[in-house]
């Protein structure tokens, strides 16, 4: 939930994942003070596994390299790009790009700057 903190806003959040009766659940998520990001890997593509597709592995490394790109020294930091809905497109392709893992996975991200809420979602 958002409230109201001095002038800008406050985003608390909170995520559980939870398991599945059979497999891996190939979900993952990240949750800070100003930012938060979730991804839903495409359970299917275990099909795939002797080839090397791990949607499970791609989902977390998303979510991994999302959260540092928007940390300070980040490719999406506040100081480097300040317009809110390209720091979530930029931590979004930072993602995507320095994921080794293979798989297929929806992704967002949502970044909180002041009053000013920035979204990006491909999936």
């Amino acid at each position: 939930s958002l409230s109201r903190s001095g002038s800008g806003l406050r985003l608390w959040s909170g995520a559980h994942v939870l398991k599945k009766a059979q497999g891996a659940c190939e979900d993952a998520y990240f949750a800070g003070e100003d930012a938060l990001g979730v991804a839903d890997g495409v359970g299917c593509m275990v099909q795939f596994a002797s080839y090397g597709v791990n949607a499970a592995a791609y989902a977390t490394e998303l979510m991994l390299h999302a959260c540092q790109a928007l940390r300070v020294g980040g490719g999406s930091a506040e100081e480097e790009l300040p317009p809110v809905e390209e720091r979530a497109v930029a931590a979004m392709v930072a993602a995507e790009e320095n994921a080794d893992a293979y798989g297929a996975s929806t992704i967002t991200v949502l970044v909180l700057q002041g009053r000013q809420i920035g979204v990006a979602n491909l999936g």
